[in-house]
């Protein structure tokens, strides 16, 4: 679909009344059901209310500060992935994650008002949603499409005018966090699972800049204030890929490192940077607490650093930033989203898993309150096996979660040392999880035929849990049970030809591929020797499911290749003796891949 349709699509949306969201008046504050709340901003009220997105209920809630309670609740959508309000405009934007697409919804007199709505399609998967300063722009990041889109408000003077799509940027990375560079027109973008950071200008598709740093799960990509527009905040984590999951190196943070860094623009720019080295870094774990999967950042006017430590359920505060101390207050299940009032006294934390919101009095440095959402079901086991995916209290010292290295269910793609293999010495890719639950068996190697089993072992072994296992990873198998694979890169783009996906079909059959990786999963039981060796000298490895291969940057156990091409054609996987094939097949077949 190119732009000009879907404009011409949106319009014929908005023109023609069809429905754009489930319910146009219907409450919902009161009703019994899981909200997962993602994003929260200040209402047109000023600083007595927030808008809230609730991710799994699709809907808005209303919240009043003052007397704690929310005001009303509306179902917006299927699914939300984020949220924004403009300054001085009467609109909520949002990301329909089930639709693809943007809605705009009027919000004026405490009242979302779905009557004057409007509808944009977008790429695929969209996730992240920014705005430029001068509030005339915003950048969409939609994840498994790999792509970006920028639009432009339109040049009525009527303030609710639809936003345009001016263009969609194809990306080689899978965007996650994004922000507009103040003063330029430029933007920054990180890979949603590694280190991966780029600085682009979207008008003329010209990457200025491009790094790889030693940090995955990027979570947080903004610059402080509007004052301040020199320096970079992010937050994530640093797996170390030649540390190993023993005692020692987990409590002492050398395997996972919890951090957050603040890079100046001018050394982020500077071609002779060491991304090893970039900027400075604030370990938010350490021998007095747990630090695990940073996430929202907030600076002070006094330079005091407030991180979301969504894996433990804290907010650390750290007064000032050359000394190491770090305050952590206890807030509710995920702290997901912050914000910070115009006096700097009060800080509202967004709680995913408790449906909630934390009060936190600075001067006092203590929670005072909790606001409610709504009154949430009796949790199945999937829900409470997604509540253990994401707790880093697992771990030892709560260090890292599952989702730490399994993003979102996902994958950074980084190298991690543990008893998978039952070696120390062989670090071995970190397999993606969706879709998982039917491709055993599982690990590199095989040796686990039962799910359950795969995951006990993980806690035992990797993340060195020290309560009960076997009922957690019942739990966490039903969750991850749930998950799917990722779409593939032709389909998330809208691209899909099945002419080209039937010849591919034919070459992947004619050169035997499918004894090793057999439809519909795309993988078999079985070991084989394909000419791999690892450091403990294992020769014969379980193939991986090639669903959603296209949704990989690296390949093979030890990361030996960056491209479906390298792996296939360069190195000549898995038999370098046999006949190579022509260009149009190689196309054929490459095509074939990028559509599972």
């Amino acid at each position: 679909m190119n732009i000009r349709t879907v404009i011409r699509f949106t319009w014929i949306v908005v023109c023609c009344g069809l429905p754009l969201f489930k319910g146009e008046s219907e409450e919902l504050a009161s009703s019994t059901h899981l909200r997962h709340p993602l994003r929260m901003a200040w209402s047109n009220q000023g600083q007595s209310q927030v808008v809230v997105a609730n991710s799994n209920s699709g809907s808005l809630s209303l919240v009043d500060l003052n007397t704690r309670r929310v005001l009303s609740e509306q179902s917006i959508a299927e699914s939300i992935s984020d949220m924004l309000i403009p300054d001085s405009l009467d609109q909520i934007l949002i990301l329909d994650n089930s639709q693809h697409g943007l809605r705009m919804i009027h919000f004026a007199d405490n009242q979302f008002d779905g009557t004057s709505s409007e509808f944009v399609p977008l790429a695929q998967h969209p996730t992240r949603i920014v705005i430029h300063p001068d509030s005339n722009r915003i950048a969409i990041a939609s994840k498994w499409s790999r792509r970006v889109s920028l639009m432009s408000k339109g040049s009525s003077t009527n303030q609710n005018s639809l936003w345009q799509i001016e263009q969609v940027i194809d990306l080689s990375f899978p965007p996650g966090e994004l922000t507009f560079i103040p003063n330029t027109n430029n933007l920054l973008i990180a890979d949603a699972f590694n280190g991966m950071i780029v600085m682009m200008n979207p008008e003329t598709q010209e990457t200025y800049m491009a790094c790889h740093l030693p940090v995955n799960n990027i979570a947080n990509l903004t610059f402080a204030s509007k004052s301040d527009t020199s320096t970079v905040w992010l937050s994530g984590e640093s797996l170390n890929s030649y540390a190993t999951t023993i005692n020692p190196e987990v409590t002492w943070g050398v395997l996972m490192d919890n951090q957050v860094r603040s890079i100046p623009l001018k050394e982020l720019q500077d071609p002779l940077r060491t991304s090893m080295h970039l900027g400075s870094v604030y370990g938010m774990g350490d021998e007095t607490g747990p630090g695990g999967d940073p996430g929202r950042v907030l600076v002070k006017s006094d330079g005091a650093l407030i991180t979301a430590l969504q894996g433990v359920d804290r907010v650390a505060i750290r007064p000032q930033l050359p000394r190491s101390y770090t305050d952590r207050i206890p807030v509710g299940d995920r702290p997901i989203d912050m914000l910070l009032n115009r006096e700097e006294t009060m800080l509202y934390v967004l709680n995913q898993f408790s449906d909630s919101i934390s009060v936190i009095n600075l001067q006092q440095s203590k929670a005072v309150n909790e606001i409610t959402l709504g009154p949430q079901p009796e949790l199945t086991d999937s829900d409470k096996g997604e509540r253990l995916f994401f707790d880093a209290t697992l771990s030892l010292r709560g260090w890292y979660s599952c989702h730490s290295c399994h993003t979102e269910g996902h994958t950074t793609g980084l190298l991690n040392d543990n008893l998978g293999d039952d070696h120390f010495g062989s670090p071995k890719r970190i397999l993606t999880l969706l879709g998982v639950h039917s491709t055993s068996p599982f690990s590199w190697l095989g040796k686990m035929n039962n799910l359950e089993d795969q995951i006990a072992k993980s806690l035992h072994k990797t993340m060195l849990h020290r309560g009960s296992i076997d009922d957690k990873a019942k739990l966490i198998a039903t969750y991850l049970k749930t998950l799917k694979a990722p779409p593939s890169i032709h389909h998330a783009r809208g691209n899909f030809n099945s002419n080209f996906f039937e010849e591919g079909k034919t070459i992947f059959r004619r050169e035997g591929c499918h004894k090793c990786h057999r439809p519909p999963h795309y993988t078999v039981p079985d070991t084989f020797n394909v000419g791999l060796r690892d450091e403990a000298g294992n020769v014969e490895f379980n193939p991986p499911s090639l669903r959603g291969i296209s949704q990989r940057d690296t390949y093979l156990h030890n990361n030996g290749a960056s491209s479906i091409e390298e792996l296939l054609f360069e190195q000549k996987h898995p038999d370098p003796t046999r006949t190579p094939i022509n260009a149009a097949d190689r196309s054929a077949l490459i095509y074939f891949l990028n559509s599972l």
